[in-house]
């Protein structure tokens, strides 16, 4: 279960063994959290962490140019 205080996590899918960095992608019509994979697979957790700062900084250059339409 993720927890509601964590932006990103991430998750090892049990059916290809890969970490995925998991993020919060707001309720459905049910209340219930939605969480979406945002990154491919990587072979280690620790990669996966590694991971999240940069797709942190991709997420704010992607609502940034999306301002500007």
């Amino acid at each position: 279960m993720m927890s509601e205080t964590k932006r990103d996590e991430v998750a090892k899918n049990p059916a290809d063994g890969l970490w995925y960095v998991i993020g919060f992608a707001g309720r459905n019509r049910d209340c219930r959290q939605q969480w979406v994979p945002v990154s491919n697979g990587m072979r280690t957790k620790a990669e996966a962490l590694a991971l999240i700062p940069h797709l942190a900084r991709a997420q704010r250059a992607a609502i940034a140019e999306l301002g500007d339409l």
